[in-house]
């Protein structure tokens, strides 16, 4: 029996999928008939095939529909994170400016005005010295939610240098690893501080340039500090003049453990003393004492009456001098005394 043709069946004689499956792929030929876009004329060779395009033709509709709703959802929530984001970074800028203005309060007693935005910090206004100057911005750029710092900060100046520089020498005189064998120099002018000379250590050189930026008034500190060479002979040197001086009744109270007034420089043989003493007697002691020192190549006395200091409370400044010895001159005048 010939079936007829699909294309001469009218549509209300037309069977349904489920009445027509199982004989000869006719279920497949059916969902060919029924989509929009597919070709209504059935040849049994293309039957599967077009049925295979309305399927896949229904996957990609629904995967089309599936991507638009998404690209929707996706597009609404970059808007809320948005304004959710804008919220909580001007959260953050209030929490950062309240955190530097409690600091500042507590630690700075100093006019400082902060303003923050997008995380970004300019701090204005004048603070007590370098030291303050400093620490305020470390701070601040430490703390979380800071992206970066602008700082327009001045140092308070002092009309007075010479009243800077005493308060810097008396600084560095209270530093407790400040010994007798060290030597350094304060130099200020319109606020700024020039340390130098030489110490034994280099911790030292970093401790005293924080002192002297601690000092009111300070805008900035020029470190040119450095340190001894090593040397046991030096070493040697410095102990044992040490030890001579202090052993003599004139110069009891006066040692190594006390605040003494004395300073022993030595560098490559060449000994340097330096500080007051009561009298003429005690400075031209302390001079045949250095120079009775085995390989003391020459003695600098710069030891000065206490009557004559311009400020007996202080240790007066070490000079330079003593300590810049070139080593050409060391082995010379070694060569001389042997």
């Amino acid at each position: 029996m010939v079936r007829p043709d699909a294309t001469n069946v009218p549509r209300a004689d037309r069977k349904s999928p489920a009445e027509t499956a199982g004989r000869d792929g006719q279920f497949l030929r059916t969902i060919s008939y029924h989509h929009p876009i597919l070709p209504t004329k059935d040849r049994s060779e293309d039957g599967p095939v077009h049925a295979m395009a309305g399927l896949m033709w229904s996957a990609l509709e629904r995967r089309c529909r599936t991507t638009f709703a998404l690209a929707a959802l996706t597009a609404w929530l970059l808007v809320l994170g948005s304004i959710s984001v804008t919220a909580h970074a001007t959260v953050a800028d209030d929490q950062i400016r309240s955190r530097i203005e409690r600091w500042l309060s507590d630690e700075q007693p100093a006019s400082v005005t902060v303003r923050v935005r997008d995380g970004r910090v300019i701090l204005q206004g004048a603070v007590l010295n370098a030291w303050a100057k400093r620490q305020t911005f470390e701070y601040v750029r430490r703390l979380d939610g800071v992206r970066a710092v602008t700082s327009k900060l001045v140092v308070r100046p002092r009309a007075n240098d010479a009243h800077i520089a005493d308060d810097v020498k008396r600084r560095l005189q209270n530093y407790a690893f400040y010994t007798m064998y060290e030597s350094v120099d304060v130099a200020v002018r319109s606020g700024r501080v020039t340390l130098t000379g030489k110490v034994m250590v280099d911790d030292s050189i970093r401790a005293m340039a924080n002192l002297a930026a601690q000092v009111d008034g300070v805008t900035e500190v020029a470190n040119m500090i450095g340190t001894f060479v090593v040397s046991p002979i030096d070493d040697a040197i410095r102990y044992e003049i040490a030890d001579r001086l202090f052993a003599r009744s004139m110069f009891f109270g006066n040692g190594p453990d006390g605040d003494s007034p004395l300073r022993i420089i030595v560098e490559r043989g060449h000994a340097c003393l330096m500080g007051v003493v009561d009298s003429e007697d005690e400075r031209n002691a302390a001079d045949i004492v250095a120079r009775s020192v085995r390989n003391v190549v020459d003695v600098e006395n710069k030891l000065v009456l206490i009557g004559a200091s311009t400020c007996s409370t202080h240790l007066p400044d070490i000079t330079r001098s003593c300590a810049k010895r070139s080593i050409h001159d060391y082995e010379s005048a070694r060569g001389h005394a042997d």
